[in-house]
């Protein structure tokens, strides 16, 4: 009767402190050496190379695997695309990667090598949609877009922003001539109609 308890005992040690995952060395060469060794300096090594940094903002528009998505990109829209235009490139992208559409083809769709790869762009597509074809979503990711990309690269927003600032100042230039070349014009029909 006190045999099972016992191993039950051990078996309740051992999974609540990993003891079974200890590492051993082999052959004398130490920790690393070992499965649990290796795969301690895998995680070390993958936790110390650069990843690229992304704004805590853009975290609702990524994947499940953690992938950032460019719903514009990705659906093949511009920026001011209007609704229609958005849900006919969502059906079109449908067609080729939908995964009920793989299924009975021989062919996999263009840039994929695997079923698994056409899994993702479908996910990426379904995603961009999601954004784009709902207007509040849609203002939500152009505002954190923006912000992120300033946060991000300030110099490159101030250069944005100077050139934005004299376009605008070119174009409201021109206005203003077009405005004193007709006030002009109307001065001088006016003066020739009077004599």
């Amino acid at each position: 009767m006190k045999l099972p308890s016992i191993f039950f005992a051990i078996a309740v040690y051992l999974s609540t402190t990993n003891a079974f995952l200890a590492p051993v060395s082999i052959g004398g060469r130490g920790k690393r050496d070992t499965v649990v060794g290796r795969r301690e300096a895998a995680t070390a090594r993958a936790f110390r190379e650069e990843k690229p940094k992304r704004s805590f903002l853009l975290d609702e528009f990524t994947t499940y695997n953690g992938e950032l998505v460019h719903p514009y990109s990705t659906l093949g829209v511009d920026r001011d695309a209007e609704r229609l235009e958005i849900r006919k490139a969502y059906i079109d992208l449908s067609k080729q990667y939908h995964p009920d559409a793989i299924r009975y083809r021989d062919v996999l769709p263009t840039g994929c090598s695997s079923v698994e790869d056409a899994r993702e762009q479908w996910e990426r597509i379904k995603l961009s949609y999601e954004i784009l074809s709902d207007r509040k979503t849609r203002m939500r990711y152009d505002r954190h877009e923006s912000i992120a990309t300033t946060l991000a690269d300030p110099s490159a927003a101030m250069k944005r922003a100077a050139g934005e600032a004299i376009s605008r100042g070119a174009m409201n230039l021109g206005k203003s001539m077009i405005n004193v070349g007709s006030f002009a014009f109307d001065q001088m029909r006016n003066t020739v109609r009077k004599k």
